[in-house]
């Protein structure tokens, strides 16, 4: 079935996007993000980086384990609006970095 994902020379491409999961100005735990804003109010995030094997010639695609971004991650001064695809993939403390050759590609 994998062989159907193959990309030039065997490889595959791997369709990556980051996605909020949880936010809120008042329920938290100690693993949430936390954003600061201007009026001094505090919203509380989790967030996640998808992946999915992807073709172009399948409609379908395979979808890997979601992994979620850490506040140690992110930083406390970090951008919010800067994600895991803006930093280098071999970087990103993820459990695929690991076993594949990654390139940065965007659209």
């Amino acid at each position: 079935m994998l062989k159907r994902y193959w990309w030039e020379n065997k490889h595959y491409l791997v369709s990556i996007d980051g996605t909020g999961v949880f936010s809120s100005n008042r329920l938290h735990c100690e693993h949430c993000c936390q954003k600061q804003h201007e009026n001094g109010a505090i919203t509380y995030y989790h967030q996640a980086v998808g992946a999915a094997v992807v073709h172009p010639d399948q409609s379908e695609v395979i979808p890997l384990a979601p992994e979620p971004i850490s506040k140690q991650l992110i930083g406390s001064e970090a951008d919010p609006e800067v994600g895991p695809e803006d930093e280098e993939l071999t970087d990103f403390p993820c459990r695929y970095t690991d076993r594949y050759r990654w390139e940065n590609v965007t659209a």
